[in-house]
């Protein structure tokens, strides 16, 4: 059998009992800078369906002009058959 001594008060001298102070300020500086990172990734975001949307302007203006080049060649054959 143990001896007094050597008996562990489950309390105190478990490790995972006493846990440390939650450290508030070192909590705030990690969600700030997780805030941070999420806001230049939504600032990029934004960024990039800018560009997108740009890019389907450009498209559909291209296939405007696509069709009037198209239709314009459909007379210009009509014409040369004529």
């Amino acid at each position: 059998t143990m001896s007094d001594g050597q008996q562990q008060d489950p309390n105190t001298n478990d490790p995972g009992a006493q846990e440390p102070p939650v450290d508030w300020h070192d909590k705030f500086l990690g969600q700030k800078k997780v805030n941070n990172d999420l806001e230049a990734k939504l600032k990029t975001a934004y960024e990039k369906a800018d560009r997108v949307d740009d890019l389907e302007k450009q498209v559909a203006d291209w296939e405007k002009r696509g069709k009037e080049f198209e239709s314009a060649q459909a007379t210009i054959a009509g014409l040369q058959k004529q």
